[in-house]
């Protein structure tokens, strides 16, 4: 009688089920681990995970809520290419997909993923999103419902937007209600354009901001940039018609700017910056106010402890080194800087950044050469 008990006490706790015991926000949180595509097939388990999927504070909504081009083709082939393109979404999330990796979508793909994401956006009245990545879809060509979409976004407390639209396309035009959304944390922009935005006040919020080819104003950068308060990370990079940027932020730590034509920066104010990278910083030799602001420059990140330098560095100073460079960086541990030993002014320009960092303690040095 008392193996009978045993076995069915045993039985019995082994067929509980402790999942349907979780609370909704427990496996919302479970199914935001999961794609969307495959979070939304839970819905198929029981009624309570009908639209379970739909609660989930994270939005991907990318290229694969579409079902693979693979029909028709054989067994073989499908396989080869299902590899081939998960190979090439690892590749962009590493990063590299801002290098050339992006997959194009025909305009048919596009409006059924406009539709899917119409779908599952009618399902968040009630429900907050707090992050949401939009990307690789041809944005440009949907500028409409992408209006739509981020207006809707910003309706419900987004702290962290994503639009990455790929580089062989055109500009999309972000809306105005993007700038206006204060509980952003998070903004980044790839591929993107941004018109004059009528009596901004600034992203009080704003912590990252980060913008890939963007195309905007200088006026229109540096306010919105000396309008955050908060920003604690900025990274710039190949973005077109900037050629001069001044900015004032006490919070920032961590600045980024690779750029081919900006030949005036001033970081005014920033006591607390840590880490600078500066790449392709090229300035006309025959300009003296670009050599005294490129001299105010060193001044404003004096106090850093992570200095990157790219090429063109020792240019700037053709015939002015090392007297006008006795600057001095306390902090500075780190260093690193590319050199061109055809250049006679790089080997100079990097003394007297030695002779001013008492504590440098990592140095790496890029040698470039045309030859």
């Amino acid at each position: 009688m008392g193996e009978t008990r045993t076995y069915f006490r045993h039985h019995h706790h082994a067929k509980e089920d402790r999942i349907s015991k979780l609370s909704n926000d427990i496996l919302g949180s479970i199914l935001s681990l999961l794609p969307m595509k495959e979070a939304a097939r839970a819905s198929i388990l029981s009624k309570r995970f009908r639209y379970l999927f739909t609660s989930r504070p994270r939005l991907v909504l990318d290229h694969q809520l579409l079902p693979a081009p693979t029909s028709g083709l054989s067994t073989g082939f499908k396989y080869l290419f299902t590899s081939f393109r998960c190979l090439m979404f690892r590749h962009q999330r590493n990063g590299l997909g801002e290098s050339g990796f992006d997959w194009e979508l025909t305009p048919h793909e596009i409006q059924k993923w406009v539709r899917i994401v119409d779908q599952i956006l009618s399902l968040r009245h009630h429900d907050s999103i707090y992050f949401c990545k939009i990307a690789d879809i041809c944005l440009d060509e949907c500028p409409f419902d992408m209006d739509r979409f981020l207006y809707f976004l910003t309706k419900k407390g987004i702290r962290t937007l994503i639009l990455k639209n790929p580089i062989y396309t055109g500009l999309y035009k972000v809306p105005n209600c993007v700038f206006y959304c204060w509980s952003l944390r998070i903004l980044y922009l790839h591929n993107c354009a941004l018109n004059h935005v009528p009596s901004f006040a600034g992203l009080h919020r704003l912590e990252f901001l980060k913008f890939y080819r963007v195309e905007m104003s200088e006026h229109l950068l540096t306010n919105l940039v000396s309008s955050c308060y908060r920003l604690k990370v900025l990274k710039l990079l190949y973005c077109p018609g900037i050629k001069s940027l001044e900015i004032e932020i006490p919070n920032l730590s961590r600045v980024v700017i690779f750029t081919y034509q900006l030949s005036v920066i001033r970081l005014k104010n920033a006591a607390r910056l840590e880490k600078f990278s500066l790449k392709n910083y090229y300035i006309n030799h025959n300009n003296t106010e670009e050599y005294k602001a490129f001299h105010l420059f060193l001044k404003d990140v004096a106090r850093v402890k992570c200095l990157r330098l790219g090429y063109h560095m020792g240019r700037l100073c053709r015939q002015r080194v090392p007297e006008n460079l006795s600057y001095h960086f306390p902090n500075l541990t780190i260093l690193s800087m590319v050199i061109d030993p055809n250049n006679a002014n790089d080997a100079p320009f990097f003394t007297v950044l030695l002779e001013g960092a008492p504590s440098l303690q990592n140095i790496t040095l890029w040698v470039f050469s045309r030859q």
